[in-house]
Protein backbone atom coordinates (compact mmCIF):
# COMPACT_ATOMS: atom_id res chain seq x y z
CA UNK A 1 0.00 0.00 0.00
CA UNK A 2 1.36 3.08 -1.18
CA UNK A 3 1.20 6.03 2.16
CA UNK A 4 1.48 9.46 -0.89
CA UNK A 5 1.13 12.22 0.85
CA UNK A 6 0.78 15.27 -0.81
CA UNK A 7 -2.11 17.79 -2.05
CA UNK A 8 -3.03 16.97 -6.05
CA UNK A 9 -1.15 19.53 -7.95
CA UNK A 10 -2.88 21.60 -10.25
CA UNK A 11 -0.89 21.19 -13.35
CA UNK A 12 -2.69 17.51 -13.20
CA UNK A 13 -5.37 19.51 -15.59
CA UNK A 14 -2.44 19.96 -18.41
CA UNK A 15 -2.49 15.58 -18.49
CA UNK A 16 -5.74 16.40 -21.19
CA UNK A 17 -5.50 12.80 -22.78
CA UNK A 18 -5.89 10.81 -19.18
CA UNK A 19 -8.97 8.04 -18.93
CA UNK A 20 -8.11 6.52 -15.37
CA UNK A 21 -7.16 8.58 -12.00
CA UNK A 22 -7.10 6.42 -9.16
CA UNK A 23 -4.87 8.02 -6.20
CA UNK A 24 -7.10 5.93 -3.40
CA UNK A 25 -6.00 4.64 -0.72
CA UNK A 26 -2.90 7.36 0.53
CA UNK A 27 -2.24 10.52 2.68
CA UNK A 28 -3.60 12.93 0.21
CA UNK A 29 -4.91 16.68 1.58
CA UNK A 30 -5.95 19.56 0.31
CA UNK A 31 -8.77 20.04 -2.36
CA UNK A 32 -9.94 18.24 -5.66
CA UNK A 33 -8.24 20.97 -8.38
CA UNK A 34 -11.34 22.37 -10.44
CA UNK A 35 -8.77 21.57 -13.48
CA UNK A 36 -9.96 17.89 -13.45
CA UNK A 37 -12.56 19.15 -15.36
CA UNK A 38 -10.57 19.70 -18.36
CA UNK A 39 -9.94 15.46 -18.68
CA UNK A 40 -12.27 15.17 -21.60
CA UNK A 41 -11.60 11.20 -21.84
CA UNK A 42 -11.35 10.67 -18.15
CA UNK A 43 -13.92 7.15 -17.62
CA UNK A 44 -12.71 6.87 -13.85
CA UNK A 45 -11.74 8.83 -11.10
CA UNK A 46 -10.51 7.32 -7.50
CA UNK A 47 -9.70 9.54 -4.87
CA UNK A 48 -11.74 7.29 -1.71
CA UNK A 49 -9.65 7.10 1.32
CA UNK A 50 -7.62 10.46 1.54
CA UNK A 51 -7.69 12.80 3.53
CA UNK A 52 -9.37 15.71 0.73
CA UNK A 53 -11.80 18.60 2.04
CA UNK A 54 -13.99 21.34 0.66
CA UNK A 55 -16.46 21.05 -2.10
CA UNK A 56 -16.57 18.64 -4.94
CA UNK A 57 -15.51 21.04 -7.52
CA UNK A 58 -18.79 21.54 -10.17
CA UNK A 59 -15.75 21.39 -12.84
CA UNK A 60 -15.90 17.40 -12.77
CA UNK A 61 -19.36 17.44 -14.77
CA UNK A 62 -17.40 18.63 -17.69
CA UNK A 63 -15.94 14.87 -18.00
CA UNK A 64 -18.66 13.46 -20.61
CA UNK A 65 -17.42 10.50 -20.45
CA UNK A 66 -17.12 9.32 -17.13
CA UNK A 67 -18.38 5.90 -15.77
CA UNK A 68 -17.25 5.77 -11.86
CA UNK A 69 -16.64 8.64 -9.37
CA UNK A 70 -15.68 6.95 -5.80
CA UNK A 71 -14.75 10.04 -3.18
CA UNK A 72 -15.51 7.97 -0.54
CA UNK A 73 -14.01 8.76 3.29
CA UNK A 74 -13.01 12.00 2.82
CA UNK A 75 -13.89 15.08 4.61
CA UNK A 76 -15.51 16.91 2.13
CA UNK A 77 -18.35 18.92 2.38
CA UNK A 78 -21.04 21.01 0.40
CA UNK A 79 -23.58 19.75 -2.27
CA UNK A 80 -23.50 17.29 -4.48
CA UNK A 81 -22.58 19.10 -8.12
CA UNK A 82 -26.29 18.41 -10.10
CA UNK A 83 -24.08 18.03 -13.15
CA UNK A 84 -23.23 14.81 -11.90
CA UNK A 85 -26.17 13.27 -12.43
CA UNK A 86 -26.31 14.55 -15.83
CA UNK A 87 -23.27 12.16 -17.09
CA UNK A 88 -24.25 10.56 -19.73
CA UNK A 89 -22.14 7.55 -19.62
CA UNK A 90 -21.85 7.59 -15.32
CA UNK A 91 -23.22 4.45 -13.26
CA UNK A 92 -21.54 4.18 -10.11
CA UNK A 93 -21.27 7.34 -7.99
CA UNK A 94 -19.74 6.37 -4.47
CA UNK A 95 -19.33 9.30 -1.76
CA UNK A 96 -19.68 7.48 1.53
CA UNK A 97 -18.18 8.66 4.91
CA UNK A 98 -17.58 12.24 4.35
CA UNK A 99 -19.54 15.26 5.45
CA UNK A 100 -21.77 16.53 2.24
CA UNK A 101 -24.69 18.49 3.11
CA UNK A 102 -28.03 19.89 1.50
CA UNK A 103 -30.90 18.17 -0.05
CA UNK A 104 -30.65 15.64 -2.92
CA UNK A 105 -31.36 17.27 -6.65
CA UNK A 106 -34.51 16.33 -8.50
CA UNK A 107 -31.74 15.69 -11.20
CA UNK A 108 -30.69 12.86 -9.49
CA UNK A 109 -33.82 11.30 -11.96
CA UNK A 110 -31.81 12.08 -14.85
CA UNK A 111 -29.40 8.83 -14.61
CA UNK A 112 -31.53 6.13 -15.56
CA UNK A 113 -28.20 3.98 -16.05
CA UNK A 114 -27.00 4.11 -12.76
CA UNK A 115 -26.36 0.86 -11.06
CA UNK A 116 -25.03 1.79 -7.93
CA UNK A 117 -25.09 5.04 -5.61
CA UNK A 118 -23.75 5.35 -2.24
CA UNK A 119 -24.17 8.32 -0.16
CA UNK A 120 -24.54 6.92 3.35
CA UNK A 121 -22.68 9.03 6.21
CA UNK A 122 -23.18 12.42 5.49
CA UNK A 123 -25.32 15.09 6.48
CA UNK A 124 -27.54 15.24 3.91
CA UNK A 125 -30.92 16.95 4.40
CA UNK A 126 -34.38 16.72 3.08
CA UNK A 127 -36.77 14.60 1.87
CA UNK A 128 -35.70 11.56 -0.34
CA UNK A 129 -36.40 13.20 -4.31
CA UNK A 130 -39.33 11.38 -5.98
CA UNK A 131 -37.33 11.45 -9.10
CA UNK A 132 -34.81 8.60 -7.93
CA UNK A 133 -37.76 5.68 -9.07
CA UNK A 134 -36.74 6.59 -12.06
CA UNK A 135 -33.12 4.62 -11.43
CA UNK A 136 -34.48 1.69 -13.02
CA UNK A 137 -31.26 -0.41 -13.78
CA UNK A 138 -30.06 0.84 -9.86
CA UNK A 139 -29.03 -2.30 -7.87
CA UNK A 140 -27.28 -0.79 -4.79
CA UNK A 141 -28.67 2.31 -2.96
CA UNK A 142 -27.28 3.62 0.04
CA UNK A 143 -28.54 6.74 1.60
CA UNK A 144 -28.28 5.64 5.68
CA UNK A 145 -26.45 7.78 8.55
CA UNK A 146 -27.63 11.03 7.03
CA UNK A 147 -30.53 13.52 8.21
CA UNK A 148 -33.10 12.71 5.35
CA UNK A 149 -36.92 13.45 6.61
CA UNK A 150 -40.08 12.79 5.32
CA UNK A 151 -42.13 9.84 3.74
CA UNK A 152 -40.61 7.34 1.10
CA UNK A 153 -42.55 9.14 -1.68
CA UNK A 154 -40.89 7.29 -4.18
CA UNK A 155 -42.21 5.04 -6.82
CA UNK A 156 -40.12 2.16 -5.60
CA UNK A 157 -41.63 -0.14 -7.81
CA UNK A 158 -39.79 1.02 -10.92
CA UNK A 159 -36.46 -0.98 -9.46
CA UNK A 160 -36.94 -3.94 -10.38
CA UNK A 161 -32.79 -4.74 -10.35
CA UNK A 162 -32.56 -3.17 -6.40
CA UNK A 163 -30.70 -6.07 -4.25
CA UNK A 164 -29.84 -3.30 -1.37
CA UNK A 165 -31.70 -0.74 0.06
CA UNK A 166 -30.32 0.84 3.13
CA UNK A 167 -31.70 3.79 4.89
CA UNK A 168 -31.12 3.87 8.18
CA UNK A 169 -30.68 6.15 10.91
CA UNK A 170 -32.78 8.72 9.34
CA UNK A 171 -35.62 10.81 10.31
CA UNK A 172 -38.14 9.10 7.73
CA UNK A 173 -41.42 9.54 8.76
CA UNK A 174 -44.96 7.43 7.61
CA UNK A 175 -45.54 3.67 6.69
CA UNK A 176 -43.54 1.45 4.44
CA UNK A 177 -44.63 1.87 0.55
CA UNK A 178 -47.45 -0.49 -0.49
CA UNK A 179 -44.81 -1.45 -3.02
CA UNK A 180 -42.47 -1.99 -1.24
CA UNK A 181 -43.40 -6.01 -2.49
CA UNK A 182 -42.58 -5.68 -6.40
CA UNK A 183 -38.61 -4.84 -5.51
CA UNK A 184 -38.18 -8.74 -6.38
CA UNK A 185 -35.02 -9.04 -6.40
CA UNK A 186 -34.25 -6.85 -3.37
CA UNK A 187 -32.30 -9.05 -0.73
CA UNK A 188 -30.80 -6.50 2.14
CA UNK A 189 -33.65 -4.19 3.68
CA UNK A 190 -32.29 -1.56 6.62
CA UNK A 191 -34.69 0.87 7.73
CA UNK A 192 -34.07 0.58 11.36
CA UNK A 193 -33.86 3.83 13.57
CA UNK A 194 -36.27 6.44 11.93
CA UNK A 195 -39.88 7.22 12.36
CA UNK A 196 -41.50 4.34 10.49
CA UNK A 197 -45.32 3.18 11.98
CA UNK A 198 -47.73 0.88 11.06
CA UNK A 199 -47.93 -2.66 10.42
CA UNK A 200 -46.21 -4.90 8.11
CA UNK A 201 -47.73 -5.58 4.88
CA UNK A 202 -48.51 -9.77 4.02
CA UNK A 203 -47.28 -8.95 0.65
CA UNK A 204 -43.34 -8.82 1.98
CA UNK A 205 -43.72 -12.67 1.92
CA UNK A 206 -43.65 -12.52 -2.35
CA UNK A 207 -39.66 -11.13 -1.84
CA UNK A 208 -38.02 -14.53 -2.18
CA UNK A 209 -34.23 -13.06 -2.68
CA UNK A 210 -34.76 -11.60 0.80
CA UNK A 211 -32.47 -12.11 3.38
CA UNK A 212 -32.04 -9.04 5.91
CA UNK A 213 -34.91 -7.39 6.79
CA UNK A 214 -34.07 -4.48 9.88
CA UNK A 215 -36.67 -2.45 11.40
CA UNK A 216 -35.39 -1.80 14.83
CA UNK A 217 -35.74 1.44 16.63
CA UNK A 218 -38.89 2.25 14.44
Amino acid sequence: MNQISCSIPTQIGNCKSLTHIELDNNEITGTIPSKIGNFENLTLLFLWQNHLEGSIPSSVSNCQNLEAIDLSHNTLTGLIPKGLFNLKSLNKLLLLGNELSNQLPPDIGNRSFFIRFRANDNHLIGSIPREIGKLTNLNFLDLGSNRLTGIIQLEISGFQNLTFLDLHSNSIIGILPASLDKIVSLRLFDISENEIEGTLSPTLGSLVALNKLVLRKN
